[in-house]
């Protein structure tokens, strides 16, 4: 992995995808975990949003699928990604 990686500063990663905001509530601090799990894991926007898919063809609860689809539309957005 390149040191210019951006993935290899999760903090900043997870900052972009969910962006700070006042109050935090419990919903935002779990979309923040939640999506912090997944950056840790993964190497580059690609595979983020590989590994976040492949999390959405097995979860079955609908909170969790409506977090993992929020974070996925983000990824997209933010990192320019072509739609799967």
């Amino acid at each position: 992995m390149p040191q210019d990686n951006l993935f290899s500063h999760p903090d900043m990663v997870v900052s972009l995808l969910v962006p700070p905001t006042q109050p935090e509530g419990v919903a935002y601090k779990y979309r923040r975990d939640l999506c912090r799990e997944f950056v840790v894991k993964s190497g580059s926007p690609a595979e983020f949003a590989q590994m976040i898919n492949a999390e959405l063809k097995k979860e079955t609860s609908r909170p969790r699928r409506e977090v993992l689809f929020q974070l996925r539309q983000r990824a997209i957005e933010v990192f320019a990604l072509d739609e799967e």
